[in-house]
């Protein structure tokens, strides 16, 4: 089937769009940024007054000194603990960066890639103890060792390498 040219409604651009998309509604526009641009500038369902309507009444004004974080940082911050908010990541992974440890790999020392590692295997035992900085290589060697033979060849998954 042969395209047909069109212009774009948004950026006026031509563009080859088969029939069929015409007939099914669509090649209107050349990209689907300028069709997302087009509907929010034109057909936005916000800008009618019955929505605007709806959503007034359904959702809460928290805009300003309504919204309950307004002016609170540091320690009136309602995720304030201890100063780990302001590390990104898992809670696990909040603890070990604000206990001070040393960034670096327990086995190999390296400082790059790095992922917390919990020492016994439980996820859900997250006390100090338990977690260390293991690099991303080092992580999948404690995790999924692999045990080969004399030539080289893979054996079983049977032997765990541990950590510290």
């Amino acid at each position: 089937m042969k395209k047909v040219e069109r212009i774009c409604l948004w950026c006026g651009d031509t563009f080859l769009t088969y029939p069929s998309e015409i007939r099914k509604g669509g090649g209107k526009f050349c990209s689907r940024n300028c069709a997302t641009t087009y509907r929010n500038t034109y057909d936005n369902p916000t800008k009618s007054a019955e929505v605007r309507k709806k959503i007034s009444l359904h959702h809460a004004d928290v805009s300003g000194e309504r919204n309950p974080m307004f002016m609170k940082r540091g320690e009136q911050s309602p995720s304030f603990i201890d100063g780990r908010s302001f590390f990104k990541g898992e809670t696990y992974r909040k603890m070990l960066l604000a206990s001070g440890r040393v960034q670096e790999c327990e086995v190999c020392k390296a400082t790059e890639n790095l992922h917390v590692h919990h020492i016994d295997g439980d996820h859900s035992n997250n006390v100090l103890e338990n977690l260390t900085w293991v690099c991303v290589k080092c992580h999948n060697l404690v995790k999924h060792p692999i045990v080969r033979d004399e030539k080289g060849r893979f054996v079983a998954k049977n032997n765990r390498r541990e950590v510290m």
